[in-house]
């Protein structure tokens, strides 16, 4: 219907335009201080004229058959005249006038029709509701309408709602001013009372989803919009110019103002929600391009504390507050390096050694927050369970959320316990051979066929966990400062080339290879904040002339050995697309059940195959399309 009703308008706009410009329209002639029935010297303004009556006449009589006999009349009034009709003006006013008046009927019987929809609706909620109301209205409401009155309670009720309207609104500016001095000034209130964080969560998602239909819009009904050139023609190979358009630039830019209000609103909600999007952020395909940017705040550049309160923190971390503090470190630098979701990092200098350490200190309240948050999320998995979990399994393949939740609920304890992110750092230094200064030292696993692995300190690196002055919401390790891994422009200017880059990223590659099927212990955390890059110029240096760093150990796990095992056979089955390999790994890694579906499992594997297939040969046409541009 909306279609139809826009041709109508369109070809109303047409006829008027046409009756102003078009020499003889009538109201061209008018603006000349001429009636319609005059002559220009020619015949053409009567017949013009007539036509533009004519079009005017069969619209007005709303009928497909009224402005068909209409039209007839005034032909044979025109012939009558002795004016030659011209066949093909003729032919398209005829046409003209039929579309509009059988639109126009179409279009008015289809709002009656949806009218009397809206009205049939509406009553059935009306009495629906009303019947509901009275059934559930509890005694004290029935006794209080029955001696006041049913005015004084509607009254009362209006009264209740406007206050709660008022406080709501108040309790909204508050917030949002405490939050714009500090974004995490919520997160205590929040685990205290869901029910105010779930307001905000609904707040947040009702702001993305009008940002996103926005943008949809400019791009849908502007001209040089994306979606508004695509509708004329199915294949449009000229992406730049549609790039260009003012409508692809505006949506754009609401894209990007959009990816913003997430980053911040989900900052605002709490460490879990910072979880996520970090998550998010390191899927380029799950968020429109525009997000990536703000997304990426969330892995190392959250609001911290600085100043009197960075102090008041690193003291309340030891039980001996100020005069222990002092009695370990010199030089404390309020201003932190970095922040995530769970501490701050700040340097300062150890007094044992007069050694530059970096201290992460942890925020205040976690623990509380993550025993009533972790609580709440974790009946939403059981109701997943309960109402869709098998929404995701694929011919017997093990899936329950309270399972796989239970599990990232242990680990995201221990990530909150700094002594066991010492550990587990310890651990993936001696895996490595990587001692106090990156000085190469024995590493501790061996390869598949039993020889001892040589140390990677020529290209890896971490920094040594000093664990003796370390406790639950402190962790002291040694400095090493490196740039973002995925800031090109930074890596530029340390003239980091793109051979070299090739070559982290292959160190990246063989370090999660040798932790997978060697080392059996993983950092289960690598997004882009927890990875670096040092740069080594100097002469004579044994080091590589680039050397990958990895943070923060908070998040690490431990595999069997036919977990080990399997995940290796997974890799080559993909290499080599061979899904009897990829099933087998699954059955010998235990993540099928034991009445699995195999051929159902080997089918999906086969179409992730397919998929995969074509991507890589999509994307390999597109570069070979650049390298020839």
């Amino acid at each position: 219907m909306a279609s139809k009703l826009y041709l109508v308008l369109l070809l109303l706009t047409s006829a008027y335009v046409h009756a102003f410009t078009a020499p003889g329209g009538s109201i061209l002639l008018r603006s000349w201080g001429l009636q319609p029935n005059q002559s220009l010297g020619d015949d053409k303004a009567r017949i013009l004229s007539s036509q533009n009556l004519l079009l005017h006449s069969s619209i007005k009589g709303g009928g497909a058959s009224s402005s068909s006999s209409r039209l007839n009349v005034s032909l044979k009034t025109l012939t009558a005249a002795g004016i030659e009709q011209p066949k093909a003006a003729i032919t398209v006013a005829k046409d003209s006038t039929l579309f509009v008046a059988q639109s126009s009927l179409k279009a008015g019987r289809a709002s009656e029709k949806i009218g009397s929809h809206i009205s049939g609706i509406y009553s059935k909620i009306y009495f629906s509701g009303g019947a509901a109301w009275q059934s559930l209205m509890p005694r004290s409401i029935h006794a209080l309408r029955q001696k006041l009155g049913t005015s004084k309670v509607r009254t009362i009720l209006f009264g209740t709602v406007l206050c709660a309207s008022i406080y709501l609104s108040i309790d909204t500016f508050l917030t949002k001013r405490r939050q714009s001095l500090d974004a995490t000034s919520e997160w205590g209130r929040y685990a205290d009372h869901p029910s105010i964080r779930g307001r905000a969560l609904f707040g947040l998602m009702g702001r993305i989803s009008l940002l996103l239909l926005w943008a949809r819009v400019v791009n849908t009904i502007i001209p040089g919009g994306k979606h508004f050139a695509l509708k004329g023609r199915k294949n449009s190979n000229n992406a730049d110019e549609l790039n260009s358009s003012w409508a692809a630039k505006k949506a754009a830019q609401i894209r990007t103002r959009t990816g913003a209000a997430f980053a911040d609103g989900l900052l605002r909600l709490g460490p879990l929600y910072i979880k996520i999007g970090q998550i998010l952020s390191c899927r380029d395909n799950l968020l429109p391009d525009e997000w990536k940017e703000s997304m990426e705040r969330l892995q190392d550049q959250v609001p911290a504390k600085s100043g009197e309160e960075a102090l008041q923190l690193a003291y309340s971390a030891y039980d001996g507050g100020k005069k222990e503090f002092d009695s370990l470190f010199l030089h404390f630098n309020d201003v932190p390096l970095a922040a995530a979701s769970l501490g701050q990092v700040h340097t300062a200098t150890l007094r044992s050694n007069n050694a530059t350490i970096a201290i992460k200190l942890q925020r205040p309240r976690l623990r509380d927050i993550y025993d009533k948050d972790l609580a709440l999320m974790n009946k939403i998995a059981k109701a997943v369970d309960k109402f869709g979990g098998k929404a995701g399994a694929v011919g017997g393949v093990k899936q329950s959320w309270e399972v796989i939740f239970q599990d990232a609920e242990e680990i995201l304890y221990r990530e909150i316990d700094y002594r066991a992110e010492g550990e587990n750092a310890l651990k993936f230094s001696s895996d490595f051979g990587l001692g106090i200064d990156g000085e190469a030292v024995t590493s501790s696993t061996k390869s598949l066929d039993g020889k001892p692995l040589p140390s990677a300190a020529s290209w890896l690196r971490t920094p040594f966990v000093y664990s003796d002055v370390s406790n639950e919401r402190a962790l002291v390790m040694e400095f090493v400062p490196s740039i973002k891994i995925t800031d090109n422009e930074k890596l530029a200017r340390a003239g980091v080339t793109e051979e070299e880059k090739e070559y982290l990223a292959e160190c990246l590659g063989r370090a999660y290879l040798r932790q997978f099927c060697c080392n059996k212990f993983f950092s289960t955390d690598p997004h882009a904040g927890n990875l670096g890059v040092v740069v080594n110029r100097g002469s004579g240096n044994k080091k590589s002339s680039v050397q990958l760093v990895f943070y923060d150990f908070g998040q690490a796990c431990s595999l069997k050995e036919e977990q080990a095992g399997g995940i290796l056979d997974v890799i080559e089955g993909i290499i080599s697309y061979d899904v009897d390999k990829c099933v087998n790994a699954f059955q010998r890694m235990g993540v099928l059940a034991d009445n699995a579906d195999l051929d159902k499992v080997k089918r999906k594997v086969n179409d992730n195959f397919q998929t995969g297939k074509i991507m890589v040969k999509e994307r390999k046409k597109k570069e070979k399309i650049w390298a020839f541009k």
